[in-house]
């Protein structure tokens, strides 16, 4: 089952029900499935496509889940990044990923601002809007309903393995797999 279709069985079956616990921030289900909704159309209508990384900086909070979430819904590959690394680390990771996106904490904008241009990165989302894009500002502008376009088998496996792993195993044979075994598991015939 896709992470689209599970968040709207979710907010449909419990809109009250809380999701997920920021602090005093409570959020039910309705409204993720709204915000996560918002922020996968927000990314899409930026130029990012199904397939493309988006480097994800950020400390736990509301937003990485959403981010998360978003990502996936929109097909778009989420390459978490552990906020400890420096941002020379970061920039290793953004260009060995092929990011075209960061999505980052307000109190690492400036320095996650500094990728620009690094790699194919082009695009900077800001939780509290320090440089780059808004993310509050682009969840305000963009549509509440789920996009219709569901991620294939490749899209969903990508690169979500850890940073950590990556330096022992070769990312392109991790994804091979992967994808063969999504597709083993959905039955969906290999399109090769």
């Amino acid at each position: 089952m896709f992470v689209a279709t599970l968040l709207h069985r979710a907010a449909v079956r419990w809109p009250d029900r809380v999701a997920v616990v920021d602090g005093e921030r409570r959020i039910a289900y309705a409204e993720l499935r709204e915000r996560v909704a918002r922020l996968a159309n927000a990314l899409a209508g930026l130029g990012l496509r199904p397939g493309d990384r988006v480097l994800d900086i950020q400390k736990n909070s509301h937003t990485y889940v959403e981010s998360d979430l978003a990502c996936a819904v929109a097909g778009l590959v989420r390459v978490p990044v552990n906020v400890r690394l420096t941002p020379a680390e970061w920039a290793y990771i953004a260009e060995d990923s092929g990011a075209r996106a960061v999505i980052c904490d307000a109190d690492l904008a400036e320095a996650a601002a500094e990728l620009a241009g690094v790699g194919d990165v082009e695009l900077t989302v800001s939780v509290g809007g320090a440089v780059g894009r808004d993310y509050e500002a682009l969840l305000a502008d963009a549509a509440p309903a789920l996009p219709h376009r569901w991620a294939t088998p490749d899209e969903l496996i990508g690169f979500r393995m850890h940073r950590d792993h990556w330096s022992t195993i070769r990312r392109d044979d991790i994804t091979v797999r992967g994808a063969e075994a999504v597709r083993e598991l959905l039955q969906i015939p290999d399109p090769r």
